[in-house]
């Protein structure tokens, strides 16, 4: 790897492990616009740990006059000068202070690692490299915090996975008192996770009924019963509370009623006479379903399909709001445990989502200083992608979405998990960066921000629990025509390793993060447009019984794109497939399939031959935009301050939802930074000091504070004449 230091002052490439080296070791030569003074291995030592992943870190950095090049100009390692023997020694020294390798606390945080991941597990072992995925490495530090109170970090963890890295953090670090989850008695009026909360207000936003329908589908091989099929589905419904909960709204917002369980719809038709096509539209009635979380218990649609004899599939239609990638394992568990005659052995979850809520708020009240000014500073000067499609986007966003699907072939899927194995890096990191270089090219910019999911399951006790744990991180990637894909993926790693470390702060509050860093975003829009999202490590795809095998065969259209474009990469009990997800307001099929099949051609290219820069890997180019206008706009409006009771009332409420010291009666409300969230909490504030009833929709129809508060007005004054009338 020559890249990463190429931005060193004085500084030119690295070469890699020198002969007789016991660690990665990096030779340095001075750059040739250096001027004056030589390079030492103190200016340096501090560099690496800024632009390489832990296990990319050279243990040694000899300063050499030139690098030997071959005859193609490369560095030559074979004729790289040796490095001393004892030169990689200094990395075992740093558990000395933790007990030394096999004592004190490094012996203790291994042993916590080797519960998470069921092996055992060294002091020096790379975490990761043994299997350690974020959410178990989130897991671990859970553990640690909850055991010594140390206020550990989880970007520092995954920067350095090691258990006696980890025990230095311990001995350095102050104390805090971490929450912990629990169960508790109520009335069944609950809290709502965050991202419930983001969901909630999506569905206020947008104009389509099915915005927060996902659907999948399961494969049935063995007993198939329609009468235990609906009694595993009303089983699965009765433990989980997320699935007959009921949303409502007082001034505070969206909470939760859970309400008594009630059966699941089932459908049952007979394919094994029908055509592909038939079959098709089966599945898409089932998988195209709108439920109504204000009145509709449970938030779960089902339809039996009978393929063949003791065989069917089961095409599952749920609301987000309660439900996610992982809840669809515990799903497949559950179901073979239950055809299998085994529900009575399924423990009741410890815990369920509005125990979840209250600890996320707790764990928020601890974090969010932190991790606000951490997002603030990362996204100073990004700009999402909003400009992927050069398509208008309408004044209320429909949120109509359409798929495209591309089998990922056995080889690619393998070469994908060997190359990052053999690069230190996870599979996400792998795509992220080929999604990277896709989105760059296209958009012509280098500093891309892409959305990647991130799983609130840090605590065993969340590990049975159906609801949507997770939040969606903004993760910001910089790249250079002359980086090396290889290169590009150590950096997607870094970047998703700072911003998983930093996941413990509300959606609401990272987005007014962004916007004090200047981002600027299409009112209606989320602040990551583009997602990738890949199934959830440890979600099991397959669950085998002694009478029936219960197999997951992947997601299914649901009609609804809740972001312009999400690449979703699942693996199912039979391959791996990457579906794209667009909003068909943005999209259309042919420009969609065509950012698709890029994104899978830089991923084979990429992983076939890392070494390849990235300005010449095969991007294809979009096709020929249709003429579509420009991006509507509000009509120019002269300056005018806020004249009536109304107007000052909301001029007012503005200013302290979004921070600003003036508002005009001119201005309008996603000008000035409003949000979806910041909506939510205007109509709460309208609600609670007027008694109008005011929808986000509205706020985003009428974004003007002088039409605003017309509307408000009229409202307002409609009500006392009822009042009146009823008098």
């Amino acid at each position: 790897m020559t890249h990463g230091l190429r931005n060193v002052p004085d500084a030119g490439p690295s070469g890699p492990r020198g002969h007789g080296a016991p660690a990665l070791s990096a030779h340095v030569e001075p750059a040739e616009a250096a001027t004056g003074g030589d390079v030492t291995t103190a200016e340096l030592s501090g560099y690496p740990k800024e632009v390489l992943p832990h296990h990319l870190e050279p243990a040694a950095l000899p300063a050499v006059d030139r690098l030997p090049l071959t005859g193609g100009g490369e560095p030559d390692r074979t004729s790289l000068p040796p490095v001393p023997a004892t030169a990689g020694a200094p990395a075992r020294d740093h558990i000395a202070s933790a007990g030394g390798e096999g004592g004190g606390t490094a012996r203790r945080i291994a042993a916590l690692m080797s519960d998470v991941l069921g092996h055992p597990v060294g002091p020096l072992d790379r975490f990761d490299l043994l299997g350690g995925d974020s959410l178990a490495a989130a897991r671990v530090v859970a553990l640690v915090r909850t055991e010594t109170t140390a206020d550990v970090s989880l970007a520092d963890f995954i920067a350095e996975p090691t258990a006696a890295a980890l025990a230095r953090q311990v001995e350095t670090a102050g104390t805090r008192r971490w929450p912990t989850v629990s169960r508790m008695q109520g009335d069944g009026t609950v809290q709502l996770t965050d991202m419930q909360r983001q969901l909630w207000a999506l569905r206020q936003v947008s104009s389509f009924p099915g915005v927060t329908t996902e659907a999948f589908r399961v494969g049935i091989d063995g007993s198939a019963d329609t009468a235990a099929v609906r009694a595993a589905l009303d089983g699965f419904v009765a433990r989980h509370e997320a699935l007959r909960t009921l949303i409502r709204e007082n001034a505070d917002g969206p909470y939760g009623v859970v309400a008594p369980a009630a059966p699941v719809p089932l459908t049952e038709h007979d394919v094994r006479e029908l055509s592909a096509a038939e079959r098709d539209s089966v599945v898409q009635q089932a998988a195209q379903q709108a439920f109504d979380p204000a009145r509709d218990v449970p938030l779960m649609r089902a339809a039996l399909l009978r393929t063949g004899p003791d065989r069917a599939e089961l095409a599952i239609a749920v609301d987000h709001l309660a439900f996610d990638g992982w809840s669809s394992g515990i799903f497949v568990n559950e179901l073979a445990a239950t055809l299998d005659g085994s529900a009575h052995l399924l423990p009741e979850p410890q815990v369920q989502p509005g125990d979840v809520a209250r600890y996320e708020q707790e764990l928020f009240a601890v974090t969010a200083r932190a991790d606000r000014a951490f997002w603030q500073s990362e996204l100073e000067g990004a700009v999402p992608p909003y400009a992927l499609s050069p398509a208008p986007r309408t004044a209320v966003p429909g949120h109509r979405g359409a798929r495209v699907v591309r089998p990922l072939e056995p080889a690619l899927a393998k070469a994908l998990r060997v190359f990052g194995d053999s690069a230190g890096s996870s599979p996400a990191a792998v795509c992220l960066a080929a999604l990277h270089v896709v989105i760059a090219r296209w958009t012509g910019q280098p500093d891309v921000v892409v959305g990647v999911p991130a799983a609130r399951r840090d605590l065993a006790a969340l590990e049975r629990v159906v609801a949507p744990l997770l939040t969606m991180l903004p993760v910001r990637i910089r790249s250079t025509p002359d980086m090396t894909f290889q290169s590009l993926t150590a950096v997607a790693a870094l970047a998703s390793g700072r911003a998983l470390g930093h996941a413990d702060l509300p959606a609401a509050q990272i987005a007014d993060a962004a916007l004090a860093a200047g981002v600027s975003r299409p009112y209606g829009v989320a602040l990551t447009p583009v997602v990738l999202s890949l199934r959830p490590a440890g979600a099991p795809v397959r669950a085998t019984g002694e009478k029936v095998e219960i197999r997951s065969l992947g997601g299914l259209d649901g009609g609804a794109a809740q972001n312009e474009a999400t690449f979703l990469v699942n693996e199912t009990a039979f391959s791996t497939e990457i579906q794209l997800c667009y909003n068909t307001e943005r999209f259309d099929e042919t420009t969609a399939t065509t950012l698709l099949d890029g994104f899978v051609g830089v991923l084979t290219e990429g992983v076939a031959a890392p070494g390849t820069a990235c300005g010449d890997l095969a991007v294809p180019e979009p096709p020929a935009a249709v003429p579509v206008g420009e991006e509507p706009s509000a009509p120019s409006r002269p300056h005018r301050e806020p004249a009536t009771v109304i107007e000052e009332f909301l001029a007012g409420s503005w200013c302290d939802l979004l921070g600003v010291e003036r508002v005009a009666a001119s201005d309008s409300f996603f000008d000035l930074g409003g949000t979806s969230l910041a909506a939510m909490r205007l109509t709460s504030e309208v609600w609670e000091a007027l008694g109008v009833e005011l929808s986000v929709r509205t706020v985003f129809e009428l974004p003007v504070l002088s039409d605003l508060a017309e509307v408000v007005e009229q409202r307002a004054l409609a009500a006392l004449d009822q009042e009146d009338s009823a008098r």
